[in-house]
């Protein structure tokens, strides 16, 4: 994952961040996980990545909905682990339909907000 920490100073961290506060801080969050909602057709060819930003002042910590702009999203495959893997493209998950949608052929999308994502090839 590369993103600019510039891009997570939202107006909403800032009303927050005054004057540059020592006891404050960004946080990027990534969750590595397995998976139950394959669709049909498809099988693993990595883990799930959940990622999520947080700002912390003190004691109070905010979520982060938006970067101010995208960063760039790449996961590898991993050859030992998923050696059967063809056609693999980059799924993220849908939170409405509760489904994985494809967004990438390859293995690099941008993006802009919390999302889960994994990559997944045909059977």
């Amino acid at each position: 994952m590369t993103i600019n920490p510039k891009d997570m100073y939202t107006y909403r961290v800032s009303a927050l961040d005054k004057g540059g506060d020592k006891d404050s801080n960004l946080q990027i969050n990534i969750k590595r996980q397995g998976e139950d909602h394959i669709p049909r057709g498809k099988r693993l060819a990595s883990r799930a990545y959940e990622f999520y930003f947080g700002f912390q002042v003190g004691r109070n910590t905010i979520h982060i909905d938006k970067l101010l702009r995208s960063g760039k999203l790449t996961i590898n495959l991993d050859n030992i682990m998923y050696p059967d893997a063809k056609n693999v493209s980059l799924y993220r998950f849908d939170i409405p339909t509760g489904q994985y949608v494809k967004i990438s052929d390859n293995r690099t999308t941008s993006f802009n907000e919390k999302g889960k994502y994994i990559l997944l090839s045909n059977r």
